[in-house]
């Protein structure tokens, strides 16, 4: 909520017609709608409308509000700034960053018109494989809850509602739409919470959406204790709780158990289903205006009834948000080895660059799934390098095939009358049930549907079969490649090669089969849409293994090699977990470039971890590049360069073997379907702290092309009525090159009689721009929850009496600094 300084402020800023409201204004204008709203059009108003509306209700002056997904871009409505993936900004450590991504996210929603976007993401990273790590903010709650804040302001300081996503224990794809994640209730408070606590209280978030999975045995959106007794009262969370997209498995429970708006349509909370449950007293009429009421309290404290929410005057592709996701990508970017300093190369020196990968041309900005946004640009690896040198030669080769997805748009297939193309039948339902509203010939498979897909079809909740041949040239392995959301299934020869038949984010799959040259073979395809996006695509191509002596070959006369590897939208992304090992040939590829030449670095794109082991002895140099969006590639050219210092930390710890990940054994689920987090609160480093095994590298780390001192540590404890804590140091630039620091505070509590971490961060500061030998004073002041753990028994956060250690430095492993308090 605003403050009244701000309030008063604003008033004497804006004309009257346009100062937000109070409070108590607020509560009246809803109160005054819904008394005027009939039972009927307040059941209407909890069911979502067109895949991402809300329900108009033009007499009372409620416009249909309209929805975007986030969080690496406001993607739904044709091309957009495409910003980094959110661990980027996280392994920046920016609160600062964070409001300005938060306010370019605005800006871009408005532009367009969206009054709602579907972000933050803020689930916790427990396993490296969850195909939605890139879309989170790592594995600390400490750090997440820190930036979630200031991006949910920045949004809604432009008049756009935020929704912190996906509430809660949502840390895998795989099996999310029925598996439990069961959590003893510490665990959840300390580790899987606090984000989404910091959405409430600090972020004042509008809107929260509850995740796919069960949450110890019963639906996030049906859960009582998550969505009514944790949010509502014991958060004293105002706004609504919307489900993700088809996440509502029945009508009662769920009316009861605190969501208030289901997605993407009222499948389950309508007429049929609430009119007989009022009637008889299942569900009170009490409850389903609560619903109501938390959703027009949003909209009436935002201002939707009472202006326009596209600013069409804004640039659709905004060099704003453009020069926002450079700065997030530069200061995201962590160096992980720098063996022998071999970064920064020197461009005065360096004049044959081998740019090697299936990463670098063309450009790979961002993971899959709904965060996956079209920009208006991107620039790849090679295109930034060669900018960045323009006097060097910049050579490419892929290293491997092309993609498989480029065979849909060149696969050819013919009708069962020899006609080009598959024979197509299009059906106004998603069962492929009755006759066929349209038959026709479609060229390709390869349709993304902004649209109705055929001439009497609607747009969403429909489905196709294509049937045909295709002829195959040469002997040997073939794959067939397909792409779709939502279900899809493919028989070749009326053999099912592929089933995929689910609501699902964009998702690739894949099959590899032998033909005989000149062979003709049946394809069949089946798909169907339901809500939201559409899009489905089919083909085929002959596997090679050409490229990666082409790479070699490059390798061997340059000066300088970067090999640009790791997953893309198609390998990572919503629906599905990722492979901790990198996509096949690319372990293989690195090992042979670096067999030819000392100068390498590689560059990864990856949302977290992955296994390292069979090539990182063999390179010098390692950068964790994420996923940098649209402009990101020039922050890393200009890191290679040297004409930026690199200075992002891990937000996670990156895992040397998956099995010495704290969730190893208890993951992906066992044969009932459930996920046991038996780790409890020992997640990342954590665990690793109280382990034998230790990570490749540690949380909070990163290199520079500089280093720094800490000295002069001061730990007081400040006057209050609760514990606070007021820690000084500096930071001195003990190399020579300006840069940034990253300090960490770690606090390490007393023995007791409950298992404690053996330190947890809980302060941080980005000290910026040190000269070389200059130093700054940092100051950080540690409040009660920094000394907390929640009591189960009391149902509250209880600090212990005695001695807590205080640990400063510049990563989890290295903290030189050391004091302690007596609370």
């Amino acid at each position: 909520m605003l403050t009244p300084l701000i309030l008063a402020m604003l008033s004497h800023a804006l004309p009257a017609s346009q100062r937000p409201p109070t409070d108590a204004a607020v509560e009246r204008r809803v109160e005054e709608i819904l008394g005027k709203m009939t039972v009927e059009e307040k059941i209407d108003y909890i069911g979502g409308y067109r895949g991402f509306y809300t329900q108009p209700i033009a007499r009372l002056g409620l416009d249909p509000y309209k929805m975007s997904d986030g969080p690496a871009g406001v993607r739904n409505y044709g091309p957009d700034t495409a910003y980094t993936s959110p661990v980027t900004m996280a392994a920046s450590w920016d609160p600062e960053l964070a409001r300005r991504v938060g306010r370019s996210f605005g800006l871009d929603a408005r532009q367009r018109g969206v009054h709602i976007v579907l972000a933050p993401g803020v689930n916790i990273n427990r396993v490296p494989m969850n195909g939605r790590n890139f879309e989170y903010l790592g594995e600390d709650p400490y750090l997440a809850s820190q930036l979630v804040a200031p991006w949910i302001q920045g949004i809604q300081g432009e008049g756009v509602i935020a929704t912190v996503k996906h509430y809660a224990a949502n840390s895998q794809e795989h099996g999310r739409w029925n598996y439990s994640m069961d959590v003893d209730e510490r665990t959840l408070r300390e580790i899987y919470f606090p984000a989404f606590e910091a959405a409430v209280k600090k972020g004042k978030v509008w809107s929260v959406m509850c995740a796919y999975n069960l949450l110890n045995g019963v639906y996030c959106s049906e859960n009582k204790w998550l969505l009514d007794d944790v949010l509502k009262k014991d958060w004293g969370f105002q706004g609504f709780v919307m489900s993700d997209w088809g996440a509502v498995h029945s009508s009662i429970p769920v009316a009861n158990g605190g969501l208030d708006l289901e997605m993407p349509g009222p499948q389950f909370l309508n007429r049929r289903t609430l009119t007989p449950a009022l009637q008889d007293g299942t569900v009170s009429q009490a409850t389903i205006d609560d619903k109501v009421r938390r959703m027009l309290r949003a909209f009436v404290s935002m201002g939707f009834l009472d202006r326009k929410q596209e600013r069409p005057e804004l640039p659709a592709e905004s060099p704003e948000g453009a020069e926002t996701t450079y700065q997030e990508a530069k200061e995201g970017m962590v160096l992980l080895k720098n063996d022998h300093n071999i970064l920064p190369f020197d461009a005065r020196k360096v004049k044959k660059i081998a740019v090697i990968g299936p990463n670098g041309h063309p450009a790979v900005w961002g993971g899959g799934g709904s965060a996956f946004t079209t920009p208006f640009r991107a620039i790849s690896v090679r295109d930034a390098i060669a900018a960045a040198v323009p006097g060097a030669t910049v050579t490419f080769a892929p290293g491997m095939v092309a993609s498989s997805s480029e065979s849909f748009g060149t696969a050819r297939f013919q009708t069962e009358s020899g006609a080009n193309g598959l024979t197509a039948e299009y059906f106004n339902n998603k069962n492929l049930e009755g006759t066929p509203q349209v038959t026709r010939i479609d060229r390709r498979v390869n349709a993304h549907y902004e649209n109705a897909p055929a001439p009497g079809i609607e747009r969403t909740n429909f489905s196709v079969r294509w049937t045909g041949t295709f002829t195959v040239p040469e002997t040997g392995d073939y794959e067939i490649v397909a792409r779709g959301d939502d279900g899809f299934r493919v028989w070749i020869d009326g053999k099912k090669v592929i089933d995929e038949w689910r609501d699902q984010a964009a998702f690739d799959a894949m099959a590899t089969l032998h033909f005989a040259a000149d062979s003709t073979h049946s394809v069949k395809m089946e798909y169907y849409q339901g809500e939201g996006d559409a899009e489905i695509h089919l083909g085929w191509r002959k596997v090679s293994g050409r490229s990666i002596d082409e790479a070699v070959n490059a390798a061997k006369d340059a000066d300088a090699v970067v090999v640009s590897v790791g997953f893309n939208p198609r390998l990572e992304g919503e629906g599905d977990d990722r492979t901790f090992r990198l996509p096949k040939g690319q372990d293989d590829l690195i090992k042979r470039v670096a067999a030819v030449n000392r100068n390498v670095v590689v560059v990864l794109n990856a949302g977290a971890s992955v296994d390292t082991t069979r090539w990182l002895d063999k390179v010098p140099g390692f950068v964790q590049a994420w996923y940098p969006g649209q402009d990101g590639n020039r922050a890393l050219a200009a890191i290679l360069f040297g004409k930026e210092n690199p200075s992002g930390k891990l937000p996670i710890s990156f895992d040397r073997r998956w099995e010495y990940s704290a969730a190893y054994g208890n993951y992906p689920g066992d044969p009932e379907k459930r996920v046991k987090y038996a780790e409890g609160i020992f997640v990342g480093y954590r665990h690793y702290d109280a382990s034998k095994y230790k990570p490749l590298y540690p949380f909070g780390f990163g290199l520079s092309y500089t280093t720094y001192g800490y000295s002069n540590l001061t730990v007081t404890p400040m006057r209050s009525h609760e514990p606070q804590v007021r820690v000084e140091f500096d930071v001195r630039n003990t190399g020579k090159r300006t840069g940034d620091e990253i300090a960490q505070v770690y606090v390490r509590a007393p023995k007791g009689s409950v298992p404690r971490p053996v330190k947890e961060l809980k302060g941080f500061s980005r000290v910026r721009a040190i000269r070389p030998g200059a130093s700054k004073h940092v100051v950080v002041t540690l409040d009660s929850r920094a000394f907390a753990y929640w009591d189960v028994a009391k149902k509250d956060w209880v600090v212990p009496h005695g001695e807590y250690r205080i640990l400063v430095g510049g990563s989890s492993q290295n903290l030189p600094l050391s004091g302690s308090v007596r609370l």
